[in-house]
């Protein structure tokens, strides 16, 4: 689920919506007691197991895969040179790159990403690391059309994947122009 700005509900509503998309169905939502949580899967009429509060045991995979995030998006940021106040694309980009990337899950596991595991197709994109320097065409309008024999190509900084509701890639990439 993609970063928000605030603890809302509408928020953690609209990203918990993004990150399902529009065909999959939820039976059950385990989180945490946090109350944003708790009012979005009541909005969304999802089931809601929760967690025990101060009991690592009942959270304790969750807490590990959160550090995990926060660690990745350390080191997106690290890497990147941005600052801090960048950690919500930090995160982003850090995710989509563990969603894209294969791996076995135990020894008799076939080598696919969570995303091929999930949409049932190859991820077919580029990856990049936050901050990476791309040469990339720009979005053809006519005020973005390059004189007959200018360069088509102009180097910039990456900073996102787009995807689609639901997580699919759809060959888009958010970059700032260098």
């Amino acid at each position: 689920i993609a970063p928000t700005a605030t603890r809302s509900e509408q928020e953690t509503r609209k990203a918990m919506t993004d990150f399902i998309g529009p065909t999959d169905d939820v039976r059950s939502f385990y989180s945490d007691n946090a109350a944003e949580l708790k009012k979005a899967a009541r909005n969304l009429e999802y089931c809601h197991p929760t967690s025990t509060p101060g009991c690592a045991d009942t959270n304790g995979l969750a807490e590990g895969k959160v550090k995990l995030g926060k660690s990745g998006t350390r080191g997106q940021l690290l890497h990147s040179g941005f600052h801090k106040s960048w950690w919500p694309k930090a995160a982003v980009v850090y995710a989509d790159n563990h969603t894209f990337t294969p791996s076995v899950r135990w020894p008799t596991d076939p080598k696919e990403s969570p995303y091929e595991r999930r949409l049932k197709v190859k991820f077919k994109g580029m990856m990049f690391a936050l901050g990476q320097l791309v040469d990339f065409m720009t979005t053809p309008f006519p005020c973005n059309t390059p004189a007959p024999f200018a360069e088509r190509m102009i180097p910039g900084l990456f900073v996102g994947y787009h995807t689609q509701p639901g997580g699919k890639f759809n060959g888009d990439y958010y970059v700032i122009e260098y």
